[in-house]
């Protein structure tokens, strides 16, 4: 996605959550703007010299006309609201700079690992999603998208190695997760990782996890 972006002054990373996609970029670009509407996600996120964090809804920012060469939002474009965020970033972003939206899927595995963690996602806790859940399901398909589309020529993918542990936090951080939790009193990740860890060999040993991404790109001419 990089090489398809003209200019590396100045990039907008949208729905910056902890400032994960922020502190990578910031490797790329002279300077980062990080905007979120949680203070308290922007209270964790890294701390870098080029990244400056501003709390502030999408769709509304302070930031001046034609500043970007590059606006980014990771897995956080379902939660907002399309048509103002849209005549944001086409007031925001230089000619011909780059809008690029992004998420991940659900997690792959392996073996017999991905039929437990699909059937836990699908059937046990599909009904606790939000309603806006459905747009990272369709991958982004559902979603209106006010641009010229840039295709991708290959598939990518995030590649972590976790361990049992790790996994259990990370099911624990779904919303649809929480929901369940208070609507039915119990958590049902416990028997997940139960089931998870009969195949899983030593607790502490770690297995590739990868995170399937899909995009949606636009070059927005002025």
């Amino acid at each position: 996605m990089l090489k398809l972006v003209k200019g590396h002054q100045l990039c907008w990373d949208c729905g910056t959550g902890n400032g994960q996609v922020a502190g990578y970029l910031s490797d790329y670009f002279d300077k980062v703007y990080a905007t979120d509407i949680s203070r308290n996600q922007l209270k964790e996120a890294e701390k870098r010299n080029n990244i400056i964090y501003v709390k502030e809804r999408a769709e509304v920012t302070s930031f001046q006309n034609d500043m970007f060469d590059l606006i980014t939002c990771a897995q956080a474009v379902h939660w907002l609201d399309f048509v103002p965020f849209y005549e944001e970033v086409r007031r925001t972003v230089k000619n011909k700079g780059l809008l690029a939206i992004w998420g991940y899927g659900l997690l792959k595995i392996g073996n017999s690992f991905d039929d437990i963690i699909h059937h836990f996602y699908q059937e046990l806790i599909g009904p606790y999603w939000n309603e806006e859940r459905k747009h990272i399901d369709s991958k982004y398909e559902t979603i209106a998208f006010d641009f010229k589309e840039i295709k991708l020529s290959k598939q990518f993918y995030i590649e972590n190695d976790m361990n049992l542990f790790e996994l259990e936090g990370y099911f624990n951080s779904w919303s649809s997760v929480q929901n369940y939790i208070q609507s039915n009193h119990e958590n049902p990740v416990n028997d997940l990782i139960t089931k998870l860890k009969e195949s899983w060999g030593n607790t502490n040993s770690t297995k590739k996890v990868i995170f399937p991404i899909f995009t949606k790109i636009g070059r927005i001419k002025k």
